[in-house]
């Protein structure tokens, strides 16, 4: 039921989560416009261009979405997982490491992975170019 309720809650949601993202913060970061329209000109991109094309050649498009979905990941929720047979140590900068046993039940939220220092140093602004 719960693996249900959660595809039916997100069903669809998370592409109109990250295009929105990535239309606001492009259409917010005017630094980035000219980067794309280059490389869809430089590429013969237009309204008719298909989507293997545009999926396949954009690299800058692409960057921008990873980083929109880094930056407004679509999933809300924490993703949890379970801890194997060996058990597990993790190192939080502040405290002291924690062990976790087998079978305990993790979860973490992607925004704080995304938004990491020590996995994106400079983590806070839209910087598509991390991704090329």
């Amino acid at each position: 039921i719960r693996s249900t309720t959660l595809t039916n809650f997100s069903g669809g949601h998370d592409t109109m989560t990250t295009l929105s993202a990535a239309v606001c913060l492009i259409a917010s970061h005017s630094h980035v416009q000219p980067c794309l329209h280059h490389e869809m000109q430089e590429k013969h991109i237009t309204s008719a261009s298909s989507y293997a094309i545009i999926t396949k050649d954009l690299s800058y498009l692409w960057a921008c979405i990873k980083e929109a979905m880094r930056l407004y990941p679509a999933i809300g929720t924490a993703i949890p997982r379970v801890i194997p047979n060996t058990g597990t140590t993790v190192s939080p900068s502040s405290s002291p490491p924690i062990h976790l046993p087998p079978g305990t039940t993790a979860s973490i939220y992607l925004y704080a992975i995304h938004c990491s220092p020590s996995l994106f140093p400079n983590h806070e602004p839209f910087e598509p170019e991390r991704w090329l």
